[in-house]
């Protein structure tokens, strides 16, 4: 004996739990397709969270060490796993020196908690409030973190160089999860170049253990 299905056309709008008909097209197709932008769905749940550095900039640095331009650091015990979706640098002022930029990740749960100067991040349902995640810029962190992947190469520029402005954007959606009493960091292996300023941030939504 056949099973009938039958579908609601058009939208509709429920509440968390409620029993719904799946939704048609006019043409009686099954509505499949993304629905509203792709993060919408865990921001307007209040779960995504941007920090960024101050726009007076931080310096890169030149090796991997125990001090981070910015680190995303997820307490111990915060009950939540820190899943980046982004990453972005910007320019700001100085002479860069030529080398990469690492993402670094600190990843013994038990050691000393990063500390530095904090940044507040912003929840970005507008007005919502923060969550477990910390941030900070010129970390202190426990040891020197582990680099798993260069991002970005920088050169030698400065302010007056004719270049397109610098903003650049890593979609990671995903691929880096921060486990409680971990940490990911910026760090660069580069020369000094000429008081380089930079600008870092980082995207990431909050779930549940």
């Amino acid at each position: 004996m056949g099973i009938e299905i039958q579908g609601r056309v058009g939208p509709g709008y429920a509440n968390d739990g409620a029993l719904q008909d799946p939704r048609l097209t006019k043409d009686l197709g099954f509505a499949v397709q993304d629905l509203h932008g792709r993060f919408y769905e865990a921001v307007v749940r209040g779960t995504v969270f941007e920090a960024v550095t101050a726009t007076a900039g931080v310096a890169p640095g030149t090796a991997i060490g125990t001090t981070g331009a910015f680190t995303l650091y997820n307490p111990l015990g915060s009950g939540k796993n820190l899943v980046l979706l982004d990453m972005d640098m910007g320019y700001v002022s100085g002479t860069l020196g030529s080398g990469t930029i690492y993402i670094c990740a600190n990843t013994n749960p038990n050691a000393a908690a990063v500390t530095g100067t904090a940044i507040t991040p912003t929840n970005l349902l507008i007005g919502a409030p923060v969550g477990v995640g910390k941030a900070f810029t010129t970390s202190t962190l426990p040891v020197a973190p582990t680099p798993i992947h260069p991002v970005w190469t920088i050169s030698p520029m400065l302010a007056t160089t004719v270049f397109a402005p610098i903003d650049v954007r890593l979609l990671v959606d995903g691929k880096y999860i921060i486990s409680p009493g971990c940490a990911l960091s910026f760090a660069s292996v580069a020369g000094a170049g000429t008081s380089p300023l930079l600008t870092f941030s980082m995207s990431w939504e909050e779930v549940p253990v």
